[in-house]
C-alpha cells in the first residue's frame, strides 16, 4: 500500500477493544511494530520505551472497516471520483480495505485492466481490491475469461449497474467461478419488470407522478441466482439487497445450505422512499435519493435490519456512488442514481444501536468480519489476520468516538462526491483515526 512514510511502534493506549472475531470486548493497549500488531494487553504504554503513544482513553477501538462495494470513477470520470480521492475517503470513513466496482469507462473486463489498476491501487494509503466484469463489455453477451480475471488479480466477478439476464450463459460463468473460488456478485434487477421506473413503485411514486420499479424486479433477480447457485454449488453474492421478500429468499436459502451471501447499504437500513419527498432547491423531490435499487417502505427497511440482525445479511457495504453535484441538481429522469457512502457509513450504523435494534459488537461485524467471511477475503489477500485484530496479524486498525457529532457538509467529506441525501444533516459517531497496515492514514480532531 503505496510509498507512505515507514509505520512506527506504536501502542494504542487505554480504548475499549472491540474484535467480533475473538469476542474481545475490553479496556487494554494494543501494541503494533510495523504493519503487525504485536501484543495485546493492559499497561503496555508504561511496559514500552520509546514508542508513539496514542491516548484512545473514552475511545473505542476496533479492526479497520471493510466495504465489499465502492465506486471509484477511475478511469472515464475523474471529476466524480479518482482512486486516489475514493482511497481518502474510505480512510475517513475507516475502511482500510475496499473493493471497487468494475463499471467504469473502459470497464475492468480484462486481465491487463484488472493488472492495472491493481498496480496503482498499491500507491494508496488503504487496501483497493478490485473485481472484473462477468461479461466483456458488462454488455451481458460474451463472458469473460474467468480463470485468466482470477489469476490478474480480481476477488469477485460482477456487471454491477446491470443484471446479467443469460441463464445459460451465467450457469457457465458460475461453474467457471467455482473452480477459482471466485463469488459472483450481482446487481439483482430484472430488467424486464423495470419497466422504466425511476423509484420505488408505491405511494410516493404515485404521489410524485414518477414510474415505479418494484420489489418483483429484484426478488426474480435473487431467485434466478439462488437457482445457479444451488445446481452449480458456486457462491452466489447478492449485492445491494433493499426488498422484505428478497431477505426471506436469502434466508430459506441459507437454511438449505446454498452458497449465498449478501449485503445491505447503510441507506437501505436506514432511508425510505419517503426521503425523496424532502425537495432539493426548486425540484419537488430530492434526486440525491435517488438510488439502484430504490429506497423503499418501512416494511422493507424493518427487514433489512431483522436480516441484518438475525445473520440472512453478512455484511453492510455502502455502494459508494459518486457524483457530480450539477448531474444530480436536474430533474430525476436525467439525475444519475446513487449516493456517497463511505464517511457517512458508521454513524448511520450507529443509530440502529442507539435505536436498540442491533448491538455494538453485531455491527462491528458486519464492517469487518462479516464482509471478510463472505468472500474468504484474508485468504484470496494473503493477509493475516484481516478484519480481526489478531495478535500477529495485520495492523488495520479503525478509532471511534461514539458520542461525538458531526455535520455532513464540504468541510467534513473527502470524496470528490457530495451527493447524500444526508448533506447538511448533523450525524452521531465519528471516526478519529484510521490505521492501515501500521500506518495513521487519516486523523481527525477526536477530542471533539
Amino acid at each position: 500500500m503505496g510509498n507512505l512514510q515507514a509505520p512506527k511502534s506504536i501502542v494504542i493506549k487505554g480504548g475499549r477493544i472491540i474484535d467480533p472475531l475473538t469476542s474481545r470486548d475490553e479496556i487494554t493497549d494494543i501494541y503494533i511494530v510495523n504493519d503487525e500488531i504485536k501484543t495485546i494487553d493492559v499497561g503496555l504504554a508504561q511496559q514500552i520505551p520509546d514508542v508513539e503513544i496514542i491516548d484512545a482513553t473514552g475511545l473505542i477501538v476496533v479492526p479497520g472497516f471493510i466495504d465489499l462495494h465502492v465506486h471509484f470513477r477511475d478511469p472515464g470520470q475523474l471529476h466524480k471520483e479518482s482512486i486516489s480521492s475514493g482511497a481518502n475517503a474510505a480512510a475517513a470513513g475507516g475502511f482500510t480495505t475496499v473493493v471497487q466496482m468494475p463499471n467504469t469507462e473502459p470497464p475492468f473486463d480484462s486481465p491487463e485492466r484488472i493488472h492495472e489498476i491493481n498496480e496503482r491501487a498499491k500507491q494508496e494509503s488503504i487496501r483497493i481490491l478490485t473485481t472484473g466484469t462477468i461479461t466483456k463489455g458488462r454488455h451481458g453477451v460474451e463472458a469473460v475469461d474467468v480463470r485468466a480475471m482470477a489469476e490478474a488479480g480480481a476477488v469477485a466477478l460482477t456487471d454491477d449497474g446491470d443484471f446479467v439476464v443469460d441463464s445459460e450463459l451465467m450457469k457457465n460463468v458460475f461453474e467457471l467461478a467455482k473452480s477459482v473460488d471466485l463469488p459472483i456478485s450481482q446487481h439483482c434487477e430484472m430488467p424486464s419488470l423495470l419497466l422504466n421506473g425511476l423509484v420505488n413503485q408505491g405511494d410516493i411514486s404515485a404521489r410524485l407522478g414518477i414510474a415505479g420499479r418494484s420489489n418483483d424486479s429484484e426478488i426474480y433477480a435473487v431467485e434466478r441466482e439462488i437457482q445457479l447457485a444451488m445446481e452449480t454449488n458456486a457462491h452466489s453474492h447478492i449485492q445491494h439487497v433493499s426488498a422484505a421478500g428478497t431477505i426471506e429468499l436469502i434466508r430459506n436459502a441459507k437454511a438449505q445450505g446454498v452458497n449465498v451471501t449478501a449485503e445491505v447499504t447503510p441507506h437501505h437500513l436506514n432511508l425510505t422512499d419517503y426521503a425523496l419527498l424532502s425537495g432539493r432547491g426548486n425540484l419537488p423531490y430530492d434526486t440525491f435519493a435517488k438510488c439502484n435499487p430504490p429506497l423503499r417502505t418501512d416494511l422493507d427497511v424493518a427487514a433489512c435490519i431483522e436480516g441484518l440482525a438475525d445473520g440472512t445479511i453478512d455484511a453492510i457495504a455502502t455502494d459508494h456512488a459518486p457524483h457530480a453535484v450539477k448531474e444530480k441538481q436536474t430533474d430525476i429522469h436525467n439525475a444519475p442514481p446513487g449516493l456517497i457512502g463511505l464517511e457517512t457509513a458508521f454513524s448511520l450504523g450507529l443509530k440502529l444501536v442507539d435505536n436498540h435494534l442491533i448491538d455494538l459488537p453485531l455491527l462491528i461485524k458486519t464492517f469487518t468480519q462479516g464482509p471478510v467471511q463472505a468472500w474468504n477475503l484474508s485468504d484470496k489477500v494473503k493477509v493475516k489476520g484481516l478484519g480481526s485484530l489478531e495478535v500477529g496479524g495485520i495492523a488495520d486498525i479503525t478509532i471511534i468516538n461514539l458520542d461525538s457529532v458531526w455535520d455532513v457538509n464540504q468541510r467534513s467529506i473527502h470524496s470528490l462526491g457530495m451527493n447524500t441525501p444526508y448533506f447538511d444533516d448533523t450525524l452521531k459517531g465519528r471516526v478519529v483515526m484510521t490505521i492501515a497496515a501500521g500506518r495513521k492514514v487519516y486523523e481527525a480532531d477526536y477530542g471533539s
